[in-house]
């Protein structure tokens, strides 16, 4: 099964997501539950924070 997105990192622009079957993309969320095991690290092996970038209220 292919991936449903990528991610590219870099250290100007951040993290950028892209998905090829999402048209008209409005938010992003990482690793946005109550328990979850990352795979995002840094070159120091650290693990990301779980992150989302909308501002939607959850319910």
């Amino acid at each position: 099964m292919p991936p449903l997105f990528q991610l590219r990192l870099s250290f100007k622009e951040g993290v950028l997501v892209s998905a090829d079957k999402v048209n008209k993309p409005v938010a992003a969320r990482y690793a946005f539950k109550a328990w979850t095991s990352g795979d995002l690290f840094n070159k120091y092996g650290l693990t990301a924070s779980s992150f989302r970038t909308d501002n939607w209220e959850i319910k």
